[in-house]
């Protein structure tokens, strides 16, 4: 099983996160799990965002600050 904080397991879930979002059409103003959003709730600047979703490595504390928004599955 994947640690909360394994960092493709996060990436993957925002990814996840955001396509459905997508896939249900919510409009762009109203995605909760687009970069600025997530940023803004995280408490971190967009860049780490996305390189998580981009599948790059991120700082770890970055890295928890994001998982921790993340919504249980």
């Amino acid at each position: 099983p994947a640690s909360p904080l394994d960092a493709a397991a996060v990436g993957a879930r925002l990814r996840a996160l955001r396509d459905d979002e997508v896939a249900r059409g919510v409009a762009m103003r109203s995605r909760e799990w687009s970069l600025r959003p997530v940023a803004a709730r995280a408490g971190v600047s967009p860049d780490p965002v996305a390189k998580l979703i981009n599948g790059e490595p991120v700082k770890p504390a970055m890295l928890a600050k994001v998982a921790a928004i993340l919504p249980a599955e």
